[in-house]
């Protein structure tokens, strides 16, 4: 997964490629002097260097699904570069196998996908012993075996350390996802927790006044629910609560904020909805709340009170007033569903 981190990295490694292909234009220089090798020459240097300019600017804006594609194009370009470069002299040194260690270090360097790696380096490499590793002075034949071995064993061993480097990162990265997930769920549930539930009421609440639009709140509370503990066991009221939760889950929007506000207390912000139709579901959920058993636990009920947003209030009175109106349920005989100073009782 493409994150702003990589992309700063492949941006920032790319200029850097750029800068030194460019350099080494006094050395082509210095072998060829101004022969129409070296203009051509310095031609595909300015082209790479200006590819990796294009490269830091776009690997910004570049989708996660097409990011490995422009990595890889960056790549094939800089290796057909190198040796449209090499095949310019008539005659190679080994610092020219160097070069070839050189880029497949670099490739290995930028963040991608392994197969495409691989496949790159490799191709890289054939054509390399191909035509320019021939042009090697003082190289015989028992050498040149020699020389490929050794680049056989370089890339085995990038190969080795870009995938176990590509594995931990894969592994840290589902770590930080998994911890991001334990910050802000309810570890029985599953649902938002407390600390979440408050960054999203804030936010939802923002948007509401901005564009105008309605934003509705549900407390609910298991009625008695002490009761169940005490007499069936804490185990029983989990599997109460989970119970509960799993079916209130299956009657709300995926957009809708569904939380544990704490014990046996839930809330759900509502985006979008007005207070009639908060109601609706609100005793929808009553109902079949009502009209289920759960084992040991029986027959359980909830109460339950909603508020919608006026304007220009803020989230704590908001919650205030939500919170006020399920405790006006309780007081008014529970497995209610308590709104704006009315209660709509069990039918």
């Amino acid at each position: 997964m493409r994150t702003e981190k990589n992309s700063n990295i492949i941006g920032l490694v790319s200029i850097i490629y750029g800068i030194m292909y460019l350099s080494f234009i006094l050395f082509d220089y210095l072998s060829m002097g101004n022969t129409e090798s070296f203009r051509f020459i310095l031609i595909i240097r300015l082209l790479f260097m200006m590819l990796s300019a294009a490269v830091y600017l776009d690997c910004r804006s570049v989708t996660n699904k097409n990011i490995a594609y422009l990595i890889t194009a960056y790549e094939i370009f800089a290796a057909i570069a190198f040796l449209l470069i090499l095949n310019q002299y008539e005659t190679l040194t080994f610092l020219s196998f160097l070069s070839l260690i050189a880029i497949n270090c670099a490739i290995f360097i930028m963040p991608n996908r392994f197969i495409y790696v691989q496949t790159v380096v490799v191709v890289l490499n054939v054509l390399f012993f191909m035509f320019p590793a021939r042009h090697i002075q003082n190289i015989d034949n028992a050498m040149l075996l020699k020389v490929i071995l050794y680049d056989v064993m370089i890339i085995a061993f990038s190969s080795i350390g870009f995938c176990t480097a590509n594995s931990c990162k894969r592994k840290q990265y589902a770590d930080d996802l998994e911890l991001l997930r334990l910050s802000v769920t309810d570890p029985l549930t599953g649902i938002y927790n407390r600390v979440k539930f408050n960054e999203e009421l804030m936010k939802w609440t923002e948007y509401s006044r901005r564009y105008k639009t309605p934003l509705s709140l549900v407390f609910l509370d298991i009625d008695n629910f002490k009761r169940v503990n005490d007499s069936c066991g804490h185990m029983v009221g989990d599997m109460v609560i989970k119970e509960i939760v799993s079916s209130i889950s299956s009657k709300i929007r995926n957009t809708d904020i569904f939380a544990r506000w704490g014990g046996e207390e839930f809330v759900i912000l509502l985006p979008g909805t007005g207070i009639d139709s908060a109601v609706d579901m609100a005793e929808r959920m009553r109902a079949d709340i009502q009209s289920s058993r759960y084992g040991e636990a029986g027959k359980i009920t909830c109460s339950f009170g909603l508020a919608m947003l006026r304007d220009n209030e803020d989230s704590e009175s908001f919650l205030q007033r939500g919170d006020s109106l399920l405790y006006e349920a309780k007081k008014c005989g529970k497995n209610r569903v308590a709104f704006e100073r009315r209660i709509l009782e069990e039918a």
